[in-house]
Order: structure tokens, then C-alpha cells, then sequence
């Protein structure tokens, strides 16, 4: 009876305490929208802004465990020219982004300092961040598309020169079976003062399952200036590969080439020559070539 008693005093003063209100302090990140799109700047952007908060305990509780605070977002529609943003002006939007139970009170560093320079404008490629892995059996059919394959990027001088790409989010995708099209948004949160069109692309990965397929090929000479009257054996190779399945019965020897560089026995003193797959559909995955090594006669 006692600890019950003793339990329920404990709760009821618990939820008093925790009901009451607090001032604590929560770290987060700044983003920005409305950029004006003629404007060339550079926002010396202070990673992490601090931002005091009255809320409740309950509010101060659960904000311990909260890994990663919301951004708040600052609206730089009317920028103006000025030179520098006091962030304790825009309180009022700031709130209007967090709970109604909540007001921030103030926000350090409290001012944003403004660089403004020369605006140049380029297009760059999309580079793909990802990686990549399949069911069994299964594998990319065909080149990866982005689809635009590149990006109109605007901003000042000195920072858009030193850009020569543009990196999706790293992305990754697993046990791959079916072709993928989806839709992928490109951020510009690490350069805050690049503007950005269009800031999304679509990603198209052809994925089929893949079966083996072997042909015997006929072995070509390299590098034979001399004319020299040269012997194979044997004259030809096997190639094992994979191919999709779709493209099984069109795939034939004519869209191979192996061949021999005369050059090895010449420059190395080769005993044995090696056989070389110089061309091949680029939708195939080469297993192996037997045999691995080609014996010779030279008649001079």
C-alpha cells in the first residue's frame, strides 16, 4: 500500500513538474528559400544555429532525444542588397515553423553576413552517387540514364568556376530484379548560394536476369609488320559470358574480336601468347576465355 501511495505521488509530481514551462536550447540547421535568381551572393552560413526555446518539460524531455532538429527555413524573397540578415527579425516565421506549444526566443550567431560578386551561369553534369546490388543472377541490361544528364547552375564567379559536376544524394538500391525509375531530387543545401535548374532528374536502370552463353571465335594477329608466317594452336577460342535473356539470340561471333600482339614474342619473349577480347557488346559480362594461353610457330 505504501508504494502504491508512494508510486502515485511520484507520477502526479512528475506531471507537475514536467507540465511547467522551461527555456532550453537546441541545435539545428538553417536553409534557405526564395534566393533571388539575378542576385550573385555568397551567405558565410554558420553550419549550426543555437535556438532558444520556451516550451514545457515535457517539450525539454523529449527534445534530449530527438537525433536531428527540423531545419528552420529562412525566406530571402526580400533580400534587397542588404548585406547581412538579422536572424532575431524573422522570429515571427520561425515560430510559425515549429509547435504552437513552443516559441523560440532568440537564435545565435543572431546575423548573417552577405558576399556579393560577380554571377556566372554554366551547365554541368549530373554525376550519380549509388551503389548498386542484385538478386541472383540478375544485373544492369544497359547504360544508366539521367535523364536530364545535366543541370544549369547559376551563382557567384569564383564558386561556379570550381564546379565541374553535380552529385545526386548518395543513393543505394539492393537486391535489384526489376527495371527502376524513379525520380531523383538534386539539393543544393551544401552550396547555399548556387541556384539550381532543374533541381530534379529521373534515374533509369534497366535490370534483367542474365543466363550463359558460349561461342568458339576465331583468333586475329596484332602487330605482325614483318609478314611473318604465324601458326596458332588452336585457332581459335571459347568465350563464356552472360547475356540477358532478351538479348540470348542476337548475340553472335560478329559482334566479337580476339586477338594475339605479336609484340609480347617480340619485346618479352614470350613462349605463350595471350589472347585479348578487344571487342564485345557492352551489355555482356565476360566469364572466361579458354584457353588462357595461345602456343605459336613462327616461320621468318
Amino acid at each position: 500500500m505504501f508504494f502504491t501511495c508512494f508510486s502515485f505521488a511520484i507520477a502526479v509530481w512528475l506531471f507537475y513538474t514536467l507540465s511547467k514551462e522551461y527555456t532550453f536550447v537546441v541545435s539545428t540547421n538553417l536553409t534557405y528559400k526564395n534566393l533571388p535568381p539575378d542576385a550573385a551572393f555568397h551567405i558565410r552560413d554558420p553550419g549550426t544555429i543555437q535556438v532558444t526555446i520556451v516550451g514545457t518539460g515535457w517539450q525539454l524531455f523529449f527534445s534530449r532525444f530527438r537525433f536531428a532538429p527540423s531545419p528552420l527555413q529562412l525566406d530571402l524573397a526580400k533580400l534587397e542588397g542588404n548585406k547581412f540578415i538579422l536572424l532575431n527579425q524573422h522570429l515571427a516565421d520561425f515560430n510559425n515553423q515549429i509547435s504552437v506549444n513552443q516559441k523560440i526566443t532568440s537564435i545565435l550567431p543572431d546575423t548573417l553576413h552577405i558576399d556579393y560578386a560577380t554571377r556566372l551561369e554554366k551547365k554541368v553534369p549530373i554525376e550519380l552517387i549509388a551503389t548498386f546490388d542484385f538478386a541472383p543472377r540478375h544485373y544492369i541490361s544497359s547504360a544508366i540514364q539521367i535523364i536530364p544528364d545535366s543541370v544549369l547552375i547559376s551563382g557567384p564567379v569564383d564558386i561556379i568556376r570550381g564546379i565541374s559536376s553535380w552529385p545526386t544524394p548518395a543513393l543505394q538500391y539492393s537486391k535489384l530484379r526489376d527495371n527502376l525509375r524513379t525520380v531523383v531530387v538534386l539539393s543544393n543545401t551544401n552550396i547555399q548560394s548556387v541556384n539550381l535548374k532543374p533541381n530534379i532528374a529521373q534515374l533509369v536502370i534497366s535490370v534483367e536476369e542474365f543466363t550463359e552463353k558460349s561461342l568458339q571465335l576465331p583468333i586475329s594477329i596484332q602487330n605482325n609488320v614483318e609478314n611473318f608466317d604465324v601458326q596458332l594452336i588452336p585457332k581459335s577460342v571459347e568465350i563464356t559470358f552472360l547475356v540477358p535473356l532478351s538479348k540470348f539470340s542476337v548475340v553472335n561471333e560478329s559482334d566479337f574480336e580476339v586477338s594475339i600482339d605479336l609484340e609480347d614474342w617480340k619485346k618479352r619473349k614470350l613462349k605463350k601468347l595471350l589472347p585479348t577480347v578487344n571487342r564485345q557488346p557492352d551489355f555482356i559480362r565476360l566469364i572466361k576465355v579458354n584457353p588462357m594461353e595461345i602456343d605459336f610457330l613462327i616461320q621468318k
